[in-house]
């Protein structure tokens, strides 16, 4: 669980920092939380459903806040096989 936990933290705050790292002045502890619920919601169903690992799951957290901030709708990639060094999801 910690790791879980530590995963979302690490990608929440990297999404409040824009293109050149710099971090907003400006976050809510409202924005915290929705972005901090999205990733559990999607932890959950990649865990419970698609049987995701955590490492799988803790390197999906941003490509999740991505489409969250967007607006947009998040697609659960499709491959069946999963190597944390290859660099894809």
């Amino acid at each position: 669980m910690g790791r879980l936990v530590n995963g979302i933290t690490a990608a929440v705050d990297r999404s409040f920092h824009d293109e050149h790292g710099k971090m907003r002045g400006d976050i809510t502890r409202i924005e915290i939380k929705d972005r901090f619920t999205a990733c559990v919601r999607w932890a959950r169903i990649l865990r419970g459903d698609k049987k995701w690992g955590l490492e799988r799951i803790i390197g999906q957290f941003a490509e999740i806040l991505r489409c969250y901030l967007a607006k947009a709708e998040y697609k659960i990639p499709e491959r069946h096989v999963w190597v944390p060094e290859d660099g894809t999801v």
